[in-house]
């Protein structure tokens, strides 16, 4: 399991050979060996980035390949995305490997309540259709959309996986909820935004995101520590592309002088980053 975050990324010489190839406008997506999986059902397109030694970069089209904000006609594209995913296809051979390998599964899913819930249930309905199996067989990490809390910051959160530790870190401007449908004792637990105001300009973006990850709860260095010894970190970027760069920048340089006999660094294969948009 997780093999793919180790820093020469891949398993076995069979595994690394191994490459899946979708079509750019399918809204499943996964890294050349198939240790990450993303299921895109939300609006808007999504990217994916993957450090180590080889950095992978996935950018996943939403349902039907372009923007769709009528929740009607995008469980419609859902639909028929699942239903292209014919035996045979390089999505169906990419969730075969996905059980067989343990994958990494992330779902991305819409804001909308009641949209939200057909999207989930649809591909809960493939995968038992398809494969007789759940995203629940996967280390799987299912997020969407939520309202920024004002004057709440819980801008990390750590969750127990199938099997390792799951740490979600948002240091984008949007809050975000870990979705728990499948699970009736749990309810959606949101991860918010680190300010309550995000400035546009770097000269004021940049000190305020570095005092606020100066000034988080000790107990978050740890969740990060746990994400990169036996876990996964999702990190959470912003969409623009001089934000992003900015706040990673930032991020780094003040994880990286946080004392500790064990670095925190971004840059390691077991961080995930993913953002609004193309990369």
């Amino acid at each position: 399991m997780f093999e793919f975050l180790k820093s020469i990324k891949g398993g076995s010489a069979d595994e690394q050979q191994a490459s899946f190839e979708i079509q750019r406008h399918s809204c499943i997506q996964c890294t050349e060996d198939g240790r990450v999986v993303v299921v895109n059902l939300d609006h808007g397109k999504w990217t994916l980035e993957i450090g180590g030694l080889r950095p992978e970069l996935i950018t996943i089209a939403p349902p039907g390949g372009i923007e769709v904000f009528d929740g009607d006609e995008l469980l419609r594209q859902i639909a028929k995305a699942f239903r292209a995913t014919t035996s045979g296809s390089a999505a169906d051979r990419v969730f075969r490997h996905a059980f067989k390998s343990s994958s990494m599964l992330v779902v991305l899913l819409p804001a909308m309540g009641e949209t939200r819930y057909h999207a989930y249930e649809a591909l809960e309905e493939f995968l038992k259709r398809k494969y007789k199996r759940s995203s629940k067989d996967l280390e799987a990490i299912k997020l969407y959309s939520a309202s920024n809390r004002p004057g709440v910051f819980r801008s990390m959160r750590k969750f127990k996986g199938r099997e390792h530790a799951q740490v979600v870190f948002n240091l984008s401007p949007e809050a975000v909820k870990y979705f728990h449908y499948y699970t009736d004792a749990k309810q959606d637990v949101t991860i918010d935004a680190m300010l309550d105001e995000w400035p546009e300009g770097r000269a004021h973006l940049c000190p305020a995101i570095e005092q606020g990850v100066r000034s988080m709860d000790p107990s978050y260095f740890a969740r990060l520590r746990d994400g990169l010894r036996d876990g996964v970190i999702l990190l959470l970027l912003p969409r623009v592309e001089l934000q992003r760069n900015a706040v990673l920048e930032v991020a780094k340089q003040v994880l990286e002088q946080v004392p500790g006999t064990e670095p925190i660094t971004l840059d390691s294969p077991r961080v995930l980053r993913l953002y609004r948009g193309r990369g």
